[in-house]
């Protein structure tokens, strides 16, 4: 995480008035934080909007919603589950690949209404998946997806 120099935040004052600090905002360098900013980031590069948060050893969690343009089909917001998958290998190539389960949640909200997709696999299969050991016929058959109205 970046530094700032001793001397930001603070101002000299006069000899005569009273010395005025201002207390920088703390910045959390724990892994943790720091993967959850690089899932974030990734996700406003993929064009998703929503949050992630991140349990460590526990599931990697991508809430999204997802406004599609009229007349688009709402079964195409699940190409928004394969976006998120996508980060969570990409993720998993550094040093952020403490998680056992991708967890996503898609609200498309749509002129018709809207739809939540939820999708989950496991992080062992995703990994399988990004180094060759499943095909993605055989990786789409161990989501699990449920599909309902908003």
């Amino acid at each position: 995480p970046p530094t700032l120099p001793a001397s930001v935040g603070q101002t000299e004052a006069p000899t005569r008035s009273p010395q005025l600090t201002v207390q920088a905002p703390t910045i959390d360098p724990s892994p943790l934080n720091v993967c959850q900013w690089q899932a974030a980031q990734l996700m406003a590069e993929a064009g998703l909007g929503g949050t992630v948060t991140l349990a460590p050893g526990g599931a990697l969690r991508f809430d999204i919603v997802h406004a599609p343009p009229p007349g688009e089909p709402v079964d195409l917001a699940a190409q928004q589950v394969w976006l998120a998958f996508d980060i969570a290998l990409l993720l998993a190539e550094g040093e952020c690949g403490d998680f056992t389960q991708v967890d996503v949640s898609v609200l498309a909200q749509g002129s018709e209404g809207d739809t939540r997709i939820d999708a989950s696999a496991s992080a062992a299969d995703l990994f399988a998946y990004g180094a060759g050991g499943l095909s993605e016929d055989e990786l789409i058959h161990r989501v699990e997806y449920q599909v309902s109205d908003g």
